[in-house]
């Protein structure tokens, strides 16, 4: 992994912006840059470039030419975005690797140790598609926000965060969260969804995100049924008009619960029938 600007000394939350240099991209890019405007903190922005699409012959020395000509072209790019980023008075540095663009990411999240990963909506077929994409929404244990429309983190955003039952379970971002929504018109508030067979329950809220040092964060609560969980935290997000759906995975890869059994992923549902900022929550591993 090559790092192309010095490290610098990195203050409040660590954010990843992947970049293809596509519109999506950026948007997510923006959107990182009035969240760390919000709460503080570094914007890395990463891209990784697949040798197999930039070297089209065997001859080494054509290759390898070719391969200098795209790390300078690409290095200019990410130059000139860290210029813009810093520009808004957010510290920024830049990243740019060739190979494989799972295990560079990898490496890169390992790194730098990344709080965030934000990455734009691609579509393909009306549906959340893209390699990398996928990997980081059904793979990835860490926290990763994903932008479809031009979307700012604004004082009058709403932040909405979904689980599995009425209890909350501990997840990575908990802080960051609660940050965010420190800066925000209150309530956060927590719902759960629960088919139309299973009881409803009130949420119960950790006493520790209402303590004094939260800053009087004013939480409130919500469970409901459906008839599907996918329809219910659609109609969830719309009612309210939220502007950041956060949802929880749990200890399980299938998003709320594996009883499910489900052919298809709930959070990739959601992701393909909104286009509000989502945040799927990181997990956190227990021994």
């Amino acid at each position: 992994m090559e790092n192309i600007e010095e490290k610098k000394m990195i203050t409040g939350y660590n954010f990843l912006v992947l970049m293809d240099f596509s519109e999506s991209s950026y948007l997510a890019l923006k959107y990182a840059i009035t969240i760390a405007k919000t709460i503080g903190g570094q914007i890395h922005v990463a891209h990784i470039s697949n040798p197999e699409e930039i070297v089209t012959t065997e001859n080494q020395r054509v290759g390898l030419n070719a391969l200098k000509t795209e790390a300078e072209k690409i290095n200019a790019k990410l130059s000139s975005i860290v210029e813009i980023i810093i520009a808004e008075n957010v510290q920024a540095t830049y990243h740019y690797s060739i190979g494989n663009i799972i295990h560079e990411t990898k490496n890169l999240i390992s790194e730098i140790n990344s709080d965030l990963i934000i990455i734009g909506k691609k579509k393909s077929a009306n549906k959340f598609s893209g390699k990398l994409s996928n990997y980081l929404v059904n793979n990835f244990d860490g926290a990763v926000l994903i932008i479809d429309k031009d979307y700012e983190f604004m004082p009058d955003t709403r932040i909405s965060l979904g689980f599995s039952n009425n209890k909350v379970p501990p997840f990575q971002n908990a802080s960051l969260i609660i940050d965010l929504a420190k800066h925000t018109i209150p309530p956060l508030t927590m719902f759960t969804v629960k088919t139309t067979d299973e009881p409803i329950k009130e949420m119960e809220i950790p006493k520790t995100w209402t303590k004094s040092e939260s800053n009087n964060l004013k939480i409130v609560s919500k469970s409901f049924q459906n008839s599907s969980i996918v329809k219910g935290i659609i109609e969830h997000a719309s009612e309210k008009k939220n502007e950041l759906l956060c949802l929880n995975r749990g200890k399980q890869k299938k998003f709320f619960d594996k009883s499910l059994r489900r052919k298809t992923n709930i959070i990739n549902e959601v992701i393909n029938d909104t286009y509000i900022p989502i945040l799927i929550m990181g997990r956190l591993m227990t021994t």
